[in-house]
């Protein structure tokens, strides 16, 4: 969860999100001190409403490692023990004229016919809208 002084919003675009974060995570740089982003496994055995139900209400940033779905391949897996993350659409983020990552919206359709977990996740869509937005380094498929 954020730490961030009174009176103090963290609100990036998505350059600021590649330049000031990402790209020093991936180098192992220092992050800024306040607790911005925390590792989290999205794609993981996890439903989401589990994963965000503590801190959606106030907006929250993660760190999550892309899972390749083989070896050879650039695709990557979405999928979770219940369900699926759906990429909605892509938008190129630039700096100074050049494409330095994406911005990608997702959102969580479950798998199966489990009605009770259904309505778990229907309940949650409305509470928190199931979705979270990535956005990813270029060059950096997985």
């Amino acid at each position: 969860m954020m730490m961030l002084p009174p009176g103090f919003r963290f609100c990036p675009i998505g350059e600021e999100i590649i330049l000031y974060l990402l790209q020093n995570k991936v180098n192992g740089r220092p992050l800024p001190h306040y607790n911005i982003a925390q590792e989290c496994d999205i794609y993981g055995d996890k439903e989401p409403w589990i994963i965000f139900d503590k801190i959606v209400e106030q907006g929250f940033y993660v760190f999550t490692k892309l899972k390749k779905k083989s070896n050879s391949g650039l695709n990557i897996q979405l999928k979770t023990s219940c369900g699926t993350w759906k990429g909605q659409n892509t938008i190129n983020i630039t700096y100074e004229n050049q494409v330095i990552g994406f911005k990608k919206l997702f959102i969580f359709d479950v798998d199966g016919k489990d009605l009770a977990l259904k309505a778990k996740a229907e309940e949650s869509r409305t509470k928190m809208r199931a979705k979270f937005q990535e956005v990813r380094l270029k060059g950096l498929e997985a």
